[in-house]
């Protein structure tokens, strides 16, 4: 299941207070809101084991840390080059190109930023030193997290997914978002699992049932990752198309 901002909050939160000395931060392609993650990347001063965690939270494994399943990696560094560190982390090579080691001595982002006279960029922006002109001036406005309404194309065990549609369900319901679009793999997928007919009707009525218990206005939506064959037609007939709603 996807992590939440708050799960991520609350394991940098843990380690601060079991190293109450250490100067933390987040890292890498988590703060930069990343398709896909490297893994929970946190910077830290001093030396963290992240045994110290919740027992029920973090596991080892063949010397590797996980954090609610995902993968932690703990890096260590001075104080004095911490502040640098965490911008080079914060970013891809290609933005970082347009900073040079100098402006990198001026302190922290808000500060290497205000030196390049550009207004703050946040993590999830610094991927093309193209944006730096849109900084210049007025810095555009981003889509908070808090704006996303909904979740789009999620996969279950009804084809190539790990979890059940009602876990899921339950799981961007109690996260707080208003909707959840389930689009597993279309019948011609038959290496993913893909749903024939009898198994899209099992499904939508699973969702109808799903639905019927929320009382708040949330709502599953029914989709397919339907593939396009040969002759440009979709791989259902139209009395199955037009209820995927």
């Amino acid at each position: 299941m996807p992590m939440s901002i708050n799960s991520l909050k609350k394991c940098l939160a843990e380690l601060q207070l079991k190293y109450p000395e250490s100067k933390l931060a987040l890292c890498g392609d988590i703060v930069r809101y990343m398709p896909e993650v490297k893994g929970i990347e946190i910077l830290s001063t001093l030396p963290i084991d992240p045994s110290v965690l919740d027992e029920s939270l973090v596991e080892k494994v063949d010397d590797n840390w996980y954090y609610k399943s995902f993968p932690l990696f703990i890096y260590e560094v001075s104080r004095a080059e911490f502040d640098k560190e965490l911008f080079k982390r914060s970013g891809n090579e290609t933005f970082l190109s347009a900073f040079t080691e100098e402006d990198l001595t001026h302190g922290d982002a808000k500060s290497i930023f205000a030196h390049k006279g550009i207004s703050f960029v946040p993590a999830e922006h610094r991927e093309s030193p193209d944006v730096i002109n849109l900084y210049k001036t007025n810095a555009p406005k981003l889509i908070e997290v808090q704006e996303i309404k909904g979740i789009v194309h999620n996969h279950s065990t009804y084809s190539d997914g790990l979890h059940s549609l009602a876990d899921m369900a339950d799981y961007v319901h109690t996260s707080g978002y208003a909707y959840f679009v389930i689009s597993d793999h279309s019948k011609s997928a038959g290496y993913a699992g893909g749903l024939n007919e009898d198994r899209v009707l099992m499904q939508w009525r699973e969702i109808d049932v799903l639905n019927a218990k929320y009382s708040d206005g949330f709502k599953i939506f029914k989709s397919i990752e339907s593939d396009i064959l040969v002759d440009g037609s979709l791989d259902y007939s139209d009395e199955i198309l037009p209820n995927l709603i």
